[in-house]
């Protein structure tokens, strides 16, 4: 979806990568445990990846319905600075994760790099 959307606004899309998939499953773990969306530092983290970008970012957020991927994707489309990291034109990759709180929340985080 982030690569649609990014299509759509004259974008490159992202590639995957296995180093940013391994930061926001971390991410979302650690959201789950805690039960609270919230960021962490995540771009010091993507740069430990070593993809030599002059800059990373992260999105983070919960679903209260659980796993519900399009409709994350909405809000982070509606909210103004989650958009503007997704939009970064100078991203290559990405890396996303999600998981399950024990309140049944579903917690993503997407990285970039």
């Amino acid at each position: 979806m982030v690569n649609a959307d990014r299509r759509q606004a004259g974008l490159p899309p992202l590639a995957g990568n296995a180093c940013l998939t391994a930061v926001a499953k971390q991410n979302a773990q650690r959201m789950a445990a805690n039960q609270a969306g919230s960021s962490w530092n995540g771009s010091d983290r993507d740069a430990a990846c070593g993809l030599n970008d002059p800059q990373t970012g992260e999105v983070a957020a919960y679903w209260t319905g659980g796993i519900d991927a399009a409709s994350l994707n909405g809000l982070f489309m509606k909210n103004p600075n989650d958009r503007q990291t997704i939009f970064f034109r100078w991203y290559c990759c990405a890396g996303y994760a999600w998981a399950v709180g024990a309140n049944g929340y579903g917690y993503a985080s997407v990285e970039f790099g």
